[in-house]
């Protein structure tokens, strides 16, 4: 009976230290890796064909952020023009000689913006993507309450 138990206890033992190597060798740190910034390429918007003057624009954006999960979003670079916008939206990638990256592909998915728009008439949203001449543009009308 003593073996069964010493065995049991040696056996769990063994599998816990086991996973804790293996959990801790997915964390380590590559100290040649680094995050590189991209531009990420926006397939189309969603925006209000109109809106009230102070009301906020919430524009969704819709598009794959990068090949695998070493991609993610970083952040909006938003330029305020005379009668609209224009934004970039930047990824982040991490890079190096012993990344692995996780197959899934991370998108936009309507992720949003807001923008305060204060002016009457017809506002314009342009989004710059990678490339020569590659803007996506959506129009909204502002009307006064």
């Amino acid at each position: 009976m003593k073996t069964k138990q010493y065995l049991s206890i040696l056996t769990s033992f063994g599998l816990l230290s086991g996973l804790i190597l293996l959990l801790n060798s997915c964390h380590q740190k590559d100290p040649l890796a680094f995050n590189e910034e991209y531009l990420i390429h926006v397939d189309s918007i969603a925006m209000p064909a109109q809106l009230v003057s102070g009301q906020t624009l919430s524009v969704a954006f819709y598009g794959m952020i990068g090949p695998d999960g070493c991609s993610a979003f970083s952040r909006f670079i938003v330029e305020q023009k005379p009668k609209g916008f224009r934004l970039k939206l930047v990824g982040k990638r991490r890079v190096g000689p012993e990344v692995v990256c996780p197959m899934n592909v991370p998108m936009l998915d309507g992720k949003t913006l807001d923008l305060m728009v204060s002016d009457t008439g017809k506002i314009t949203v342009e989004v710059i993507n990678p490339g020569i001449d590659q803007v996506l543009t959506g129009i909204t009308e502002v009307v006064t309450p």
